[in-house]
């Protein structure tokens, strides 16, 4: 986790104050432990499993301010996990705007593109809907009525990096 590109992207103080959280987490189970917890991840994501296909509401993005966790990377990781939990990709992609603006009891405000409501918008240079991993091809950003191309977000990207 910690060799990710995008970490370049988070404050050294706050990279190191999550690296010393695991540390210290880690540092305390035995290896055996640790082995129980990649199985309970198997079975966090069989819950996920069952959640959706039983129709209960979930949201994306919950984890957010989570260790490790990225703002704007971690919900495309989250979306791959819902597909590869049964979700189609478009099931995925409504969860996410839609589902989650619902789930939120914000469906009036956000979630859908109408007139009136919030209009950030992500554009896609691939189709996510036919692969999931295109929510990654994003080619263009609408925030605030702003639009921003591709050059313009990964400009702004290398200024936050750089201006650690």
């Amino acid at each position: 986790m910690r060799a990710r590109p995008q970490m370049r992207f988070i404050h050294p103080a706050v990279r190191q104050e999550w690296a010393d959280a695991a540390t210290a987490l880690f540092t305390r189970f035995t290896d055996e432990q640790i082995d129980l917890l990649d199985l309970q991840h198997d079975e966090d994501f069989r819950i996920v499993t069952d959640l959706l296909a039983s129709g209960a509401e979930v949201a994306v993005g919950t984890d957010a301010r989570n260790p490790y966790v990225l703002f704007g990377f971690a919900i495309h990781d989250e979306l791959g996990f819902l597909v590869e939990a049964g979700l189609t990709p478009a099931e995925a992609l409504m969860l996410a705007t839609i589902g989650t603006a619902e789930f939120l009891d914000m469906e009036a405000a956000i979630g859908s593109v109408v007139v009136g409501k919030e209009a950030d918008l992500v554009l896609f240079g691939d189709d996510p809907t036919v692969d999931i991993a295109n929510s990654r091809s994003i080619a263009g950003v609408v925030v605030d009525g702003r639009y921003s191309t591709r050059a313009q977000i990964d400009a702004q990207l290398e200024a936050v990096a750089n201006g650690f």
